[in-house]
């Protein structure tokens, strides 16, 4: 699984994700969306917090993905 860096964590309606790659690249933000998405769906997340403090180049897929998921 290619999410093994990060941490998702959930409170009600909120959903944290605190990413600890490097890079992220638009497979590992498509995965990363799909997981959301799925919380979206099954688990009445409605509000999403991204931390990529540790990030430091993201590609241009990865952001397209962002874009899309928003």
């Amino acid at each position: 699984m290619i999410l093994e860096d990060c941490v998702i964590e959930q409170d009600n309606h909120l959903v944290v994700v605190t990413i600890r790659a490097n890079q992220c690249s638009g497979v590992y933000m498509q995965e990363l969306m799909d997981e959301l998405t799925q919380r979206m769906r099954f688990d009445q997340a409605t509000f999403f917090v991204l931390d990529m403090q540790e990030v430091e180049f993201i590609d241009s897929s990865c952001l397209g993905t962002l874009v899309t998921f928003l």
